[in-house]
């Protein structure tokens, strides 16, 4: 499927879940501004959502209860967690040590 697509669209690669968490996680501020910094994390968060699927209960019991919905907002507030961890650690630690704190 994905040669189809590299040939029929000229897609160079699909990266790896992997490489992509790899990549935020390295991620730094270093030269740039805080609103670039942020601009280019974000660019990789939204590439890392389009390859994280939350599956969803089809248990008829837990969906009357709406176990399911409380579930599906857990996690994507563990999501939204870990996103404002990972771009506080990656600000320069001589200008933002503070505000991360």
């Amino acid at each position: 499927m994905w040669e189809d697509l590299q040939k029929q669209y000229g897609v160079a690669s699909v990266p790896n879940i992997n490489q992509l968490k790899a990549s935020i996680f390295e991620c730094r501020q270093g030269g740039m501004s805080v609103v670039k910094f942020y601009s280019k994390v974000r660019g990789l968060w939204s590439k890392l959502d389009n390859h994280v699927h939350i599956l969803q209960c089809t248990y008829a019991r837990c969906i009357r209860k709406g176990c399911e919905r409380n579930l599906v907002s857990r996690i994507v507030e563990m999501f939204e967690a870990d996103k404002s961890y990972q771009f506080l650690l990656g600000l320069n630690d001589d200008l933002y040590s503070q505000v991360r704190s």
